[in-house]
């Protein structure tokens, strides 16, 4: 049997596309991680600069392959939304829908364990494991990292889901992309968009000012970062909504990038204080299988208050519950919930 022609044909049955590389260090993101660090660029939830992160052997010794794994999820054409004096949050495309998470485990599960049944040890992970899912999509040329720091694959932008598959099996080496294919060039839209200037290095992501890493970080936020969410309760998408590859994209109306349209869960512009008077049970109802589940209620909430403060001027309702929150005994939703004197400009 042709272990490559036959995992090929299993990855493609299962709605993904895939690249194939020597299962080597990356030095290159080995220094890029340690520079990160010097900068303090590395967010919250981040691990430390360490081998796992850069070398697959650390993580599976044997291995002789990393595959390089995407999900598509074409987001479905919206028309943009009008300015409206309604408190709505933003919440990023991803998390509007059911969480990829699983949706990418199980099919990279599949594989892993199909390659162990032919006798070759393999090990999978996606978004919480060390390695660095982007940076060894880019060195198996599954795609090219843009100068908003994600990952563009041909046809599809930035809108896939990356997962990596470490293996024993002698696969051939199979990039999608050809190597000196540069998709940016003299475009800088991302970068120009960015209100909070995260992306002033290309293709680096300064973390402490990405609003999609500051809608993350848990307990209080210092003023300087809070100022930085704006309406943005989870994630957000600017750079990617602004890019001519991810514009230009094509949903295939079908498979699993169905799934993460915002049928399910809290939807892309939640109203505030439905947000804030959400208890436990119909969060978990509402929430429980979108990427919301993983920040959780608290967080969401104390995201929430920050944009609430900005809805100038306040209404009856938004004075009422921030002043709710600001007796709370959560110091991070007391902060949030500090309520400007008059109502009229920001605090």
């Amino acid at each position: 049997m042709d272990v490559t022609r036959a995992f090929a044909s299993f990855a493609r049955s299962l709605g993904l596309l895939f690249a194939v590389a020597p299962a080597r260090p990356l030095g290159s993101l080995r220094r890029a991680l340690l520079l990160r660090e010097e900068r303090g660029w590395r967010a919250s939830f981040e691990p430390p600069p360490e081998p796992r992160r850069w070398d697959p052997k650390a993580i599976l010794p044997t291995a002789q392959r990393v595959v390089a794994l995407a999900l598509p999820a074409v987001p479905r054409r919206t028309r943009e939304g009008r300015a409206s004096p309604i408190p709505r949050g933003v919440v990023s495309r991803y998390a509007a829908g059911y969480d990829y998470h699983p949706l990418l485990q199980w099919r990279g599960e599949a594989l892993a364990l199909w390659l162990k049944a032919q006798g070759y040890e393999s090990r999978f992970q996606v978004d919480t494991g060390p390695l660095s899912e982007r940076s060894f999509a880019e060195a198996a040329g599954l795609g090219k990292v843009g100068k908003n720091g994600l990952l563009l694959i041909p046809g599809l932008g930035t809108w896939a889901f990356l997962g990596l598959l470490l293996t024993e099996a002698p696969l051939k080496v199979k990039p999608l992309v050809d190597p000196s294919w540069d998709p940016c060039g003299e475009c800088d839209l991302c970068q120009r968009a960015c209100p909070t200037d995260a992306l002033r290095i290309a293709k680096e992501v300064d973390t402490s000012r990405c609003i999609s890493h500051v809608t993350q970080e848990r307990g209080v936020l210092q003023e300087a970062k809070a100022s930085l969410l704006h309406s943005h309760i989870w994630g957000c998408d600017i750079c990617q909504e602004v890019c001519p590859y991810s514009r230009g994209a094509v949903s295939l109306g079908r498979g699993p990038e169905m799934l993460f349209s915002p049928w399910y869960g809290l939807g892309r512009r939640p109203f505030l204080p439905t947000i804030l008077r959400l208890t436990k049970g119909p969060f978990r109802r509402r929430a429980a299988h979108t990427p919301l589940n993983w920040g959780g209620l608290p967080l969401l909430k104390r995201n929430a208050l920050y944009a609430l403060r900005r809805k100038i001027p306040l209404s009856s309702l938004s004075r009422r519950l921030l002043r709710e929150y600001a007796a709370s005994d959560r110091p991070e939703w007391r902060e949030a919930a500090r309520v400007p004197r008059d109502g009229t400009e920001e605090p």
